[in-house]
């Protein structure tokens, strides 16, 4: 990993939230590379140009970064073409003249593509983090109300029709008949 990738994680750390700033050689460092097929019956996309990717981990392009979505960040990366490359089947990469170079000896031609190679672009410090935490605490909040409501409900219900029958003269239910009650009087209101 480059040097200048491995600073930034605890370069976000010490940063307020918005835009962290990045040095000349964090932005100029190639994080990742992809590989663009010219052949349409293998891609259907074609980027012209610079290719964007906006993400909140790294953990899917190499992780050079070493960033999760955890970490509050978003970041974005921009692909540059690099040129046309050949990669062969143990997954070399290879430039056009080694590529033909090897098609002549062995006599196989090599798939190309074009290499775009990601730097970032631009750290975005976000306060996801701390938004999840309060989301998860208001969600549990919402069921700790709702078990509490339907407690206070079951009981003021039991307690209900515990009350009539004491009223008729049967202050020691059975479970059936206390349950009985309970139908009879949530089928009156």
């Amino acid at each position: 990993m480059s040097n200048a990738l491995m600073d930034i994680p605890s370069k976000i750390d010490s940063e307020s939230l918005g835009e962290v700033s990045l040095t000349k050689a964090q932005r100029e460092a190639v994080a990742f590379t992809k590989y663009e097929s010219q052949n349409p019956m293998i891609s259907d996309t074609q980027h012209h140009g610079a290719w964007h990717i906006q993400v909140t981990s790294d953990q899917m392009l190499g992780n050079k970064l070493g960033l999760r979505e955890d970490d509050g960040v978003i970041i974005d990366f921009e692909g540059t073409p690099r040129g046309e490359v050949a990669i062969s089947s143990l997954g070399e990469e290879l430039t056009d003249s080694q590529a033909t170079l090897r098609e002549d000896t062995t006599g196989q031609n090599l798939p190309r593509f074009i290499a775009f190679d990601f730097r970032v672009k631009k750290l975005t410090k976000t306060d996801g983090p701390e938004q999840r935490e309060l989301l998860m605490k208001s969600i549990d909040q919402r069921r700790q109300d709702s078990e509490s409501t339907l407690i206070e409900t079951l009981t003021k219900a039991f307690q209900g029709a515990s009350g009539q029958l004491a009223e008729q003269g049967n202050v020691n239910p059975s479970e059936s008949e206390l349950m009985d009650a309970v139908k009879k009087n949530s089928k009156g209101k």
